[in-house]
């Protein structure tokens, strides 16, 4: 009877003993934990699409220079004619959140400043921001479009470059900068419909995440921006960072939705987009 008591007390005491020691609790090792972060994947994402954003706003003014004053937008153009340029676009959404056509709340001021028309080659607009927030993150930064011309197969393409920009949100700060080249594949034969826009983008980015870890891109399929879907449809960048694996992150096949998946030594992730 004593024998088994002290049996069971010991069994007790040792599964005790083992749980203290993190025995049975399976913790990632460093290499597990970087196969599956993907923290930087998202910022990245995040910063993407609210500079993609700011560019639907100002395109949508820019390619016929109407008025397109919302419910809750005023849009100012000076000067006011047809003939003299440059010319300062002014988006005012106001002080309390704006629900915009591809589903993003902003709120606050687009200034852009153009040298000549929209579709007009070597054509620079600068865009500025005034206590601008995209879904309730604040933005700060400067973004840079250029009209490159006609490409070879007869498309707009533009050279867009945002540096030391930031998005603050209320986990923390991200910074991001970029140089792209955009094609205009789709919507440019309709200026009055602006909702039918399709843009492919190439190039490289750089920032820091929301935890602190520096990363650098290139996008190795076109990403695909479409005017009417908040999130970007589909392409794949390569994306390396201080802290983590290499990662491919893949948008999709062209459906507008928040998922994308992130190949990290060989692995698969779903993740879903901010």
């Amino acid at each position: 009877m004593e024998t088994t008591h002290f049996k069971k007390i010991a069994c007790v005491s040792l599964a005790l003993l083992l749980l203290m020691m993190g025995v049975g609790c399976k913790k990632m090792s460093p290499v597990e934990e970087k196969e599956t972060d993907t923290t930087a994947a998202r910022d990245d994402a995040e910063s993407q699409s609210v500079f993609s954003g700011i560019w639907k706003q100002v395109a949508e003014v820019g390619e016929n220079f109407k008025i397109l004053n919302g419910s809750c937008t005023k849009v100012t153009i000076t000067p006011l004619d047809t003939i003299t340029w440059p010319k300062t676009v002014v988006i005012d959404f106001g002080s309390v959140n704006c629900l915009g056509f591809d589903g993003v709340y902003r709120r606050g001021i687009i200034t852009a400043k153009f040298s000549g028309r929209y579709r007009k080659a070597g054509t620079v607009i600068e865009s500025t921001l005034t206590n601008f927030y995209h879904n309730n993150n604040l933005v700060q930064g400067t973004q840079t479009i250029t009209n490159n011309g006609l490409n070879s197969g007869g498309n707009i393409t533009y050279t867009v470059v945002v540096n030391n920009a930031s998005v603050t949100t209320t986990k923390g700060v991200m910074t991001w900068s970029t140089q792209q080249t955009r094609e205009w594949i789709m919507g440019a034969t309709t200026p009055y419909n602006t909702l039918d826009d399709v843009y492919l983008i190439n190039g490289t980015t750089n920032g820091v995440g929301l935890n602190g870890n520096s990363y650098n891109i290139m996008i190795t399929l076109p990403l695909r921006v479409e005017t009417n879907c908040r999130w970007i449809v589909s392409g794949v960048l390569a994306l390396k960072s201080a802290k983590n694996l290499p990662l491919l992150l893949n948008y999709g096949e062209g459906t507008c939705d928040n998922s994308a998946t992130a190949t990290i030594n060989g692995k698969t992730h779903l993740i879903t987009l901010y």
